[in-house]
């Protein structure tokens, strides 16, 4: 009889025991949830990247540098063909430079039919008194850095006397001389500052 109430005593106290732990679990699990749930909830939002805004310093504008290659050859090779020929001369006087294209096969003289014809395409560069042969370089191109120079002869010619044989004459035996008359000269590369210059004094 002893034994049997000892061991519903064990049971119920085994028993009490089982409970009160389920208790604590259950108290534990609730003021957890009770914590978890004062939490502000954080909202997961897709994180945009930020645009800053920069000051855009404008920087001054450079003028860019003019240089030789600036230019077409048409206006740059004259102006070297005259350094050559000429010199640095017409830089202090600052008279203009006017050239002129002259295809092959155009009358030296070219109001006189009589007068020879030029073989070549040459260029013609003066300056101050257009007609005197002095401020005249006429040139044809041998495109190994040398030119060859004809004349000297007018960049502007006195008008011809119309059926005149002997002036006709005359206009032929000059201009087929002016022709003859030739030399060849080294154009050399460099001195861009003084073409340049020379390129800006062109009509």
């Amino acid at each position: 009889m002893g034994d049997f109430v000892m061991k519903k005593l064990y049971l119920c106290l085994g028993l009490g025991i089982a409970l009160l732990g389920t208790v604590m679990v259950y108290q534990q699990w609730q003021f957890t949830h009770a914590v978890a749930a004062a939490k502000p909830k954080s909202k997961l939002t897709p994180v945009k990247d930020k645009v800053v805004a920069t000051k855009t310093v404008a920087k001054p504008i450079e003028q860019s540098q003019v240089t030789v290659s600036s230019y077409p050859a048409a206006q740059v090779d004259p102006a070297r063909v005259w350094l050559a020929v000429k010199g640095h001369g017409i830089l202090t006087t600052k008279t203009k430079l006017h050239i002129k294209q002259i295809a092959a096969g155009t009358h030296v003289k070219p109001d006189n039919v009589q007068s020879v014809m030029y073989t070549r395409a040459v260029v013609q560069v003066a300056t101050g008194d257009l007609g005197d042969t002095r401020n005249v370089v006429t040139y044809a191109d041998n495109h190994d850095g040398t030119v060859t120079l004809y004349g000297p002869i007018p960049y502007e010619w006195d008008l011809s006397v119309d059926g005149h044989h002997e002036y006709d004459r005359v206009v032929r035996a000059d201009t087929q001389g002016m022709l003859e008359h030739q030399q060849i000269v080294a154009v050399p590369k460099g001195q861009d500052a003084a073409v340049l210059k020379l390129v800006e004094l062109e009509a």
